[in-house]
């Protein structure tokens, strides 16, 4: 299926506009307009280091031959700079275009057990719009859940149906509230601020999708599948020991599974 508008299968016409507050208000989700997100919020607090011998660092560069100043010390930090400033350019570029490509990549490329349960976000400032793609994933009977947050902790999944109302968590973002049910998700979308060919992601510095994916794969497969503006890609994405690698990756220009 595909949103309206689009060649191929179409998709109900009936998609709300943007969840983003960016994007004027959130009709679509509950009150998610301006919301800043636990799952992402918590900025990573990175050392800060230069080279010992000549007090400087060699430039990083992005997929624009961007060089980044001697003052973005830690590469991670960097990117997410550089890639948050390309999501917002790209939202502002693309409107409603992007996340429909997104909904119809997503649906006609990721294989979907009837029924699955389908973890999903609520979006933040500097993040792509999961409103259709969430929307049209429940009109085609699958179960939607949305993240709930501690901290330290990997995320937890509850359920969301359209219109139900979402609450402040325990960061600030909005969350089922605490009466709907528990889900696992058999498949999890995953916010992205910059991204690389190979699937590896990087995220706000929070470690959430990183614990929460871990705990899942160690627990049964699931398919994980990071969504954003194409713009975010950069040729590499700097990796730890606990970063987790993605099996998808989902843009206005289509879907590619993660190569190595």
């Amino acid at each position: 299926m595909a949103p309206g508008g689009l060649s191929g299968p179409q998709v109900r016409r009936s998609i709300p506009r943007g969840l983003n507050g960016s994007l004027g208000g959130c009709p679509c989700l509950g009150p998610w307009s301006g919301a800043y997100g636990s799952h992402l919020q918590l900025q990573a607090h990175e050392d800060h280091t230069f080279d010992g011998r000549t007090g400087t660092r060699p430039p990083d560069f992005l997929h624009d031959g961007t060089t980044l100043s001697a003052t973005d010390i830690d590469p991670k930090a960097a990117l997410r700079k550089r890639g948050l400033a390309a999501a917002k350019s790209a939202a502002a570029a693309l409107g409603d275009y992007a996340p429909s490509r997104v909904a119809r990549a997503f649906i006609d490329r990721i294989d979907l057990p009837p029924h699955a349960v389908i973890a999903g976000y609520a979006p933040l400032k500097g993040e792509i719009d999961s409103g259709p793609l969430l929307h049209e994933l429940h009109a085609m009977g699958h179960d939607i859940a949305l993240p709930v947050a501690e901290l330290g902790k990997p995320l937890r999944f509850h359920r969301w149906r359209p219109g139900d109302p979402l609450v402040p968590g325990q960061f600030g973002a909005r969350e089922p509230n605490g009466g709907s049910a528990s889900l696992k998700p058999q498949i999890l979308i995953v916010p992205l601020v910059a991204f690389d060919a190979e699937g590896w992601r990087l995220g706000r510095g929070g470690g959430f999708y990183d614990r929460t994916i871990a705990e899942l794969k160690a627990a049964g497969p699931v398919v994980t599948a990071g969504i954003a503006f194409s713009a975010q890609r950069v040729p590499q994405i700097p990796r730890e020991a606990h970063d987790q690698r993605l099996d998808w990756i989902v843009t206005e220009e289509g879907a590619f599974a993660a190569r190595a």
